[in-house]
């Protein structure tokens, strides 16, 4: 009898197991705009499912997530197996406004703000927005700036959203020092950097005074124009070991500091081309080469070269050719021999032309610079000379062209980055911390 117990009570379970509950019904209440079917068609268990504990729990947190509700209730009824859910609807955003904000920051929030009028009140969304005001404004060196969202309730379950803004005083850059800078003096590497320093006879109304509030974008840019110049002057060694941005205990003021190792002076060493392309003749090339060995080092020279080699390749019907220079550094003779490597790059079409910043530059005026549209082969003299020409219409005071992967490795994404000259500032990512 002891011996059969066991398995008694075995059978049982099975059989409860056996017999779960389903579902036979899901009930919405409290909707007004949203369909109760777009409401269940969110839900992870449908009508004739098994249910369990964790069923409610679970269709509460999906619901959540969609942003639609200021609250949910799930509950299911194990009587009849009918879920009810209980809502109430997240407002509808009448108005988005901006009290005390620079129309420069704006313009630049217009294409990163999610958030729209007439769409649906999300808290998330609101906390997200403010975030990015707040970030836009740090780019800019507005470090002690304040943004409160305010909601004013409207009937019909609309609201007013605004956002107040109170800017502050920019943090403007007090002082740039170099550390490890022998060959050059501090006077002479402060002379090509974006961003200056402001003394104490600095008058804004004078201009220039942009330039003087901390911008991490043009500090990262500064960056590479230190090493630009000592690789342009033959210190191919060159390197920053760190670059600091210090900003004072009341937040009015930045520090820059630049950590350098400048090394010494190179020459060019042999200069060679290794062809990868059958049909060319790697010594015809090689004679267009005009950096000559035994002359200072030049990184711009090198990149003459390149641009020179690419353009006699691609104008013999290889429009994809790559021309890449491998570099060979002699620390005992103190030289560097380049090799250009010339091969057939992959068929890369451009597959999407983005314009970005031209807030009251038509779109049309920049493309009718340009000489290739959305399907032609990917050409780099054709996007240098674009850069050229938008840049000479004087309409900008800076122009970038960034190129990145499409939807396949054989397309690309072209992105020309604009900075009008009465619009104010252009956005990138970036912080205002240390960067190294």
């Amino acid at each position: 009898m002891k011996k059969l117990l066991p398995l008694f009570l075995g059978t049982c379970l099975s059989c409860t197991c056996s017999f779960a509950q389903k579902l036979k019904g899901i009930c919405v209440r409290g909707q007004a705009r949203i369909e109760a079917e777009t409401i269940i068609n969110e839900l992870p268990v449908k009508i004739g499912q098994e249910y369990g504990p964790e069923t409610a729990s679970g269709a509460l947190k999906i619901l959540n997530r969609t942003g639609y509700f200021a609250d949910v209730n799930v509950t299911i009824n194990t009587q009849d197996d009918v879920m009810y859910i209980d809502v109430v609807e997240n407002p509808v955003i009448n108005r988005l406004a901006y009290e005390g904000m620079k129309f420069s920051v704006r313009d630049a929030l217009r294409d990163v703000i999610k958030i729209k009028e007439r769409q649906v009140f999300s808290a998330p969304a609101v906390h997200e927005t403010q975030q990015i005001i707040l970030e836009c404004y740090r780019r800019q060196g507005y470090l002690n700036a304040r943004v409160t969202p305010k909601i004013v309730k409207l009937p019909d379950n609309r609201v007013d959203l605004v956002f107040e803004v109170f800017e502050g005083s920019p943090a403007y850059v007090r002082k740039i020092a170099f550390v490890g800078n022998n060959a050059f003096s501090g006077t002479e590497l402060r002379e090509i950097l974006n961003i200056k320093a402001k003394q104490w006879f600095h008058l804004a109304f004078l201009g220039g005074g942009k330039n003087r509030i901390y911008d991490p974008e043009k500090f990262t840019e500064d960056q590479q124009n230190i090493i630009k110049f000592y690789l342009n002057r033959g210190y191919a060694d060159v390197e920053i070991v760190s670059a600091t941005a210090e900003l004072s205990p009341d937040k009015r003021d930045f520090y820059l500091t630049y950590f350098l190792r400048e090394g010494e002076v190179y020459k060019f060493g042999d200069l060679s081309v290794d062809c990868k392309i059958p049909k060319l003749d790697a010594k015809s090339l090689q004679a267009s080469i005009m950096a000559k060995k035994g002359a200072v080092f030049n990184g711009a020279m090198v990149e003459v070269c390149q641009d020179i080699l690419r353009s006699i390749v691609q104008t013999q019907g290889y429009t994809f050719a790559v021309v890449e220079p491998v570099f060979k550094k002699n620390a005992q003779t103190k030289t560097v021999d380049i090799c250009f490597t010339v091969k057939d790059g992959p068929r890369i079409t451009i597959e999407k032309i983005n314009i970005k910043g031209n807030f009251h530059t038509r779109d049309n005026v920049i493309r009718r610079e340009l000489r290739f549209v959305e399907g032609d082969p990917f050409d780099h003299r054709l996007i240098k000379n674009a850069e050229e020409r938008i840049k000479s219409l004087d309409f900008f005071k800076n122009v970038r062209i960034e190129v990145e992967e499409g939807a396949t490795p054989q397309q690309a994404v072209i992105t020309i980055n604009v900075e009008e000259n009465k619009t104010g500032e252009v956005f990138a990512k970036g912080g205002y911390s240390t960067a190294r």
